[in-house]
């Protein structure tokens, strides 16, 4: 049910339809991703074989975990899907309505505010680092399992707030379980546009979630290319792009597959020396 998952149903169907030829959707999960994706690496570079991915594999997993059974060379792009933007979002009880009443809220209220976390050194983890380093928050990490469960914790009250998707949240903000203060997006989210980003609070911080397609490296260029045509005529669809893209709160991005390429790498660069001004360790 994750964006990984869906976009790839959404793909399987229509390039079935496009090319005749029946497409198979295969969740490979475990290992923060690690898993999926050196069964891609490993598949054959025939185009059979396609692989629906996220930063998390593609730039946060490679810079952070060495030891991975794949690297930044075992893939060839075929296309960036689109973006995946997550919200900071607090529970209503929380008396705070923006991000710097949240910061003074942290640091006088009795006991540190929880933030609560479901990825090992996911965007949520290390948004929490830099406002503790950089604005003096007073954080305490409660890491969880799942987003469920973190999502729970919550709206509960037995997490403060943290990170969350804010295609996810629609639910919970209409019921008034929760309260966002800051988007991950570029420009305001069209979910929510009275909610600045973090960028506009001066916060500029390479961790906005994306998906994109890649394939095994070495194969053919024609085949990538005939791929890329398609998932771009797919993103151009207005029909499509409602269903799989943004129902599911994602921005559909798209262009070539060497545009992607480029991202990917300055993407990569600059998670990276995020990292490394953090003192950020992989788990």
């Amino acid at each position: 049910g994750v964006g990984t998952d869906l976009l790839a149903r959404g793909a399987a169907q229509y390039l079935g339809n496009r090319m005749g030829q029946a497409f198979v959707v295969e969740n490979r999960i475990g290992a923060d991703g690690a898993i999926g994706m050196e069964a891609c690496a490993k598949a054959a570079p025939d185009g059979y074989t396609l692989c629906s991915a996220a930063s998390n594999v593609l730039n946060y997993n490679v810079v952070l975990k060495p030891d991975l059974p794949y690297n930044a060379k075992s893939f060839a792009t075929v296309i960036h899907m689109g973006y995946f933007d997550s919200a900071l979002m607090i529970n209503a009880a929380v008396p705070a309505r923006s991000l710097q009443e949240l910061l003074d809220y942290s640091r006088t209220k009795a006991g540190p505010f929880t933030w609560a976390t479901f990825d090992s050194v996911g965007s949520g983890y290390l948004y929490m680092r830099w406002l503790r380093a950089n604005r003096g928050a007073a954080l305490l990490h409660v890491p969880y399992k799942a987003p469920p469960q973190m999502l729970q914790a919550v709206i509960t009250g037995e997490a403060n707030g943290g990170i969350y998707a804010i295609g996810q949240l629609q639910a919970q903000l209409k019921a008034g379980k929760v309260r966002i203060l800051a988007v991950t997006s570029e420009e305001r989210h069209p979910l929510a546009p009275e909610v600045p980003t973090f960028a506009e609070m001066g916060i500029k911080l390479p961790l906005r979630n994306w998906y994109g397609t890649v394939v095994p490296v070495g194969t053919p260029r024609e085949i990538v290319n005939r791929l890329n045509l398609e998932l771009n005529a797919a993103l151009a669809d207005p029909e499509w792009r409602a269903k799989f893209v943004t129902s599911a709160g994602i921005v559909a991005s798209g262009g070539t597959a060497e545009q992607f390429a480029a991202f990917l790498e300055r993407d990569r660069e600059a998670f990276a020396g995020l990292i490394k001004s953090l003192g950020v360790k992989a788990p």
